[in-house]
């Protein structure tokens, strides 16, 4: 999943997180991934979503980590590992710097957004019209946001989408008459 539970603690206190979630971590999950799917639908036309949206599983040193995985150690809150490493590596501890990267390699405004959008949409379902003020603008925000970005109104470092090469020099007609140029 894109998103930690210890990614929303920037945004929202513990305790009110708990409350609009009734504590219950599958809702949790299912309310991220359809925000996330909110956000790929603005995105995925111009910018590769499977590569922004990447997995970010917490570390096993049972399982085996091929270069460029990603995981969050649990043993140290909020470290994120990226696996350097370019053959494939099971049980060498994260904070091997040999093996692995530390930092985040997620943008943090799609966090930021993702974030937004999931706390408003578990707020609405406690109650649609009580849904706080600020919740409701930064909602408004994020999808100004993604807007601007799907109409390239604003740039982003998001990895955009490699056009296949099938198309590239076959001829195109327009117009309608048949003494048109093939360009």
């Amino acid at each position: 999943m894109f998103l930690r539970e210890t990614d929303f603690l920037r945004a929202i206190q513990r305790e009110n997180l708990d409350v609009i979630t009734g504590e219950d971590q599958t809702l949790l999950n299912e309310t991220i991934l359809a925000a996330q799917s909110e956000m790929e639908s603005y995105l995925r036309h111009r910018y590769d979503v499977a590569k922004i949206f990447i997995d970010l599983n917490a570390y096993d040193s049972g399982t085996t980590y091929a270069q460029n995985a990603v995981v969050a150690y649990p043993d140290i809150e909020d470290q994120i590992y990226k696996c350097i490493s370019t053959t494939n590596i099971v049980g060498i501890d994260p904070t091997d710097s040999t093996k692995w990267s530390k930092g985040d390699p997620r943008n943090p405004l799609i966090k930021m957004h993702l974030i937004d959008l999931t706390l408003y949409h578990l707020h609405s379902r406690i109650n649609p019209r009580n849904i706080p003020e600020f919740r409701i603008q930064r909602r408004d925000d994020a999808i100004k946001w993604m807007e601007m970005v799907a109409k390239s109104l604003i740039s982003t470092d998001l990895p955009t989408l490699t056009v296949p090469d099938e198309n590239i020099g076959k001829n195109i007609r327009f117009g309608t008459s048949k003494s048109d140029q093939l360009y």
